[in-house]
């Protein structure tokens, strides 16, 4: 019997390939950092946008602040192999899920959606020993940022908002190369 395809194995699969080429080592945090900096504006933009009682805004602003912090690591990292960010790179996985975002919560329920699918990007990455050490170090402060975001966006969405964006989630996921 075939083994199942998991979201875990192919990331593993994934770590192994990308570890061992320091152009894909470099291309990848490139998209990580791009990806922080772009996550922290946009929930700064989304606390313009929606009316929100003064709890919630501060979690969304921890969020963002911490958001704003990894991308600063991960400039670090790219700035110790002598790389420069990708400004110019293409956001294939947002380009589907944010297409149906009217309401606060369904910005939780593509935001959870998200975070749920990094965590286990990020789990490999901390969980192998043979990683880059500094890669490894500074992920595992990340980690402990992106579980508070996944159980944050978990608690304020609905679960409608979350189903509806997992329809979404699944599009982004295959425009990156990931199965749904």
């Amino acid at each position: 019997m075939a083994k199942k395809v998991t979201l875990k194995s192919q990331s593993a699969i994934w770590w192994a390939r990308t570890k061992k080429s320091d152009a894909l080592t470099t291309l990848w945090l490139q998209k990580q950092f791009m990806g922080e900096a772009r996550a922290a504006a946009r929930l700064k933009a989304y606390l313009d946008k929606f009316n929100l009682n003064t709890k919630v805004r501060k979690i969304v602003q921890v969020i963002a602040m911490q958001e704003g912090a990894h991308a600063g690591w991960i400039a670090d990292l790219l700035q110790t192999r002598k790389a420069l960010p990708d400004l110019d790179h293409e956001d294939r996985y947002w380009k589907h899920t944010l297409k149906n975002i009217k309401s606060f919560d369904d910005m939780c329920g593509v935001a959870w959606a998200a975070e749920n699918m990094r965590l286990v990007r990020i789990r490999t990455i901390v969980e192998d020993t043979k990683a880059p050490k500094d890669i490894r170090s500074t992920f595992q402060k990340i980690l402990k940022d992106e579980i508070f975001h996944e159980k944050a966006f978990r608690a304020l969405s609905s679960t409608s908002s979350k189903k509806k964006a997992l329809v979404k989630h699944s599009e982004g996921m295959k425009a990156i190369g990931l199965f749904a």
